[in-house]
């Protein structure tokens, strides 16, 4: 099966306010519907947020979340399939998430807003039921088409591998332990603690 080529690369900084947007509603459900903790890891940055490693610098997921003393770590894409119905991501960032997910234990998850499903790309309505996911470890074990693409790297337009799943592979984010049942009780903000720049409460 083949992948549409479809229109990429057309301006790293709007790609980059509409990536944080919807990391922002991401973040925003997790903490106010689901009882998440959250950290944004890129959010604000004209860089990637890196880690360390012997193999060199890994990029970091987009967001952290936590709940009931378990992590999770989603990086957030606001996507369609493409006209074969299948979801594209670059073999390069899927490696740095693989490798950031064996290290440390924490589930690393394809966190998908399709639009196709949310009314449109230029959409900004955050529904649940729009939201797909996948364990990144999962995905790393089959991808159902590869091919050479145009994607940004170190801020350039560059030609890199990417894969593609179907669609079918991922899973409605309700189906996913922290987003299975919205939480009843919302814990705020102490007001007689400081609040730090960036904080969520």
């Amino acid at each position: 099966m083949q992948a549409s080529q479809g229109l990429r690369c057309r301006d790293l900084n709007a790609d980059r306010e509409v990536g944080s947007y919807w990391e922002g509603c991401l973040i925003d459900m997790a903490v106010n519907q689901y009882g998440c903790v959250a950290e944004g890891k890129q959010m604000g940055r004209t860089r990637s947020a890196v880690a360390l490693s012997a193999n060199g610098g890994l990029i970091l997921p987009d967001v952290q979340l936590s709940k009931g003393g378990v992590t999770i770590v989603p990086e957030v894409k606001h996507k369609d399939p493409t006209r074969y119905g299948q979801y594209g991501y670059e073999e390069y960032r899927l490696d740095d998430l693989v490798e950031y997910a064996k290290a440390t234990g924490l589930q690393v998850i394809l966190a998908i807003h399709d639009h196709s499903l949310a009314g449109g790309k230029n959409v900004t309505q955050n529904r649940v039921r729009d939201w797909r996911w996948q364990d990144v470890l999962v995905l790393a074990e089959r991808h159902d088409f590869s091919r050479p693409g145009l994607t940004w790297y170190a801020g350039k337009k560059v030609i890199r591998n990417l894969l593609y799943w179907d669609v079918s592979r991922f899973l409605p984010l309700t189906t996913h332990p922290f987003f299975a049942s919205k939480t009843t009780k919302i814990l705020r903000r102490d007001p007689s603690r400081p609040v730090m720049q960036g904080t969520l409460f």
